[in-house]
This record gives C-alpha cells, sequence and structure tokens, in this order.
C-alpha cells in the first residue's frame, strides 16, 4: 500500500522526501524491527501487535518540522473484526489520531480499506477524512496542502 500510495501522491503533485534521520531513528524506537523507516513508513504488521503505532507513527511525522502533510494508507479500520478489544483499541487510537492531527494542524488523510468500519466513522468524526480509494486521498492531500502552503483556512 505504502509504494502504490507513494506513487500515486507523486503524480498528484506531492513530494515525498526522505526523512531526517533523528525522524527514522524516532520511528525506529517504536516500530517493530521489520517496520520500514523510510519514506513512506512500512508499519510492517504493528497495527495487530499495538494499534497505537498508528498514533505514535503519526505523532512521530507530524513533529518533524519537514514533514508537511500525512497520507496513512492501508488495513486501519479493519483490525476491529479481530474482537471486541482490538475494535475498542482501534477507535480509541483513531480518536487519539484525531487528536494528534489537531495538534500539529498539518493536513492529514487517511485511505483505507475498510473506509465503512467504526474506527474510520470514528475519523471522520475527529475531522480527519477518510478514503476508500488512495488516489482520492492523495488528490484531495494534494489540495489540503496546496491551501495550507498559502494561508488559506
Amino acid at each position: 500500500h505504502a509504494s502504490v500510495a507513494c506513487d500515486v501522491a507523486e503524480a498528484c503533485g506531492l513530494s515525498v522526501p526522505e526523512f531526517a534521520p533523528a525522524t527514522a531513528d524516532a520511528l525506529r524506537a517504536g516500530l517493530p524491527p521489520s517496520a520500514g523507516v523510510g519514506n513512506p513508513v512500512d508499519l510492517a504488521g504493528a497495527g495487530e501487535q499495538d494499534i497505537a503505532s498508528f498514533t505514535r507513527t503519526l505523532d512521530t511525522l507530524l513533529a518533524d518540522p519537514g514533514t508537511d502533510s500525512v497520507l496513512v494508507t492501508g488495513y486501519f479500520g479493519g483490525y476491529g473484526r479481530y474482537g471486541e478489544e482490538l475494535a475498542a483499541r482501534e477507535i480509541a487510537t483513531a480518536r487519539d489520531m484525531g487528536a494528534s492531527v489537531r495538534r500539529h494542524g498539518r493536513p492529514v488523510v487517511v485511505h483505507t480499506m475498510c473506509a465503512d468500519s467504526p474506527a474510520a466513522d470514528e475519523l471522520r468524526a475527529q475531522g480527519v477524512p477518510v478514503f476508500a480509494a488512495v488516489e482520492d486521498a492523495a488528490r484531495t492531500l494534494g489540495m489540503l496542502a496546496r491551501r495550507t502552503a498559502a494561508g488559506v483556512d
């Protein structure tokens, strides 16, 4: 998903630069050893093990002054299908992700294969746009990033 999202984002006029070493180190510290901490980040199954890794990763990316926007892509919203406890934690994570987006004030959009899930609904309730197609997510992120860069609210 991440590689396809990169290609689509670049086709929509977004750049996908390498992260600063400090950001890559911070990502590495919060993710499993198999995770990819370059751009794009690949959680490498961290969501199944620790759903809060989505919030930590998003916080780390948004804390980097070199990150002007983030496209989250993949299976977020689908983990709740694995049981009630994980469903509740996924919704709480969606709430935390929304808080992170508001705190940092940078554009974030989510593409998920599970756009009709309770966690996706919670992201929307938190003001985070959610899309079923990565092309729609990237196109929207491009528009939001250009508005933010131009100082338009």
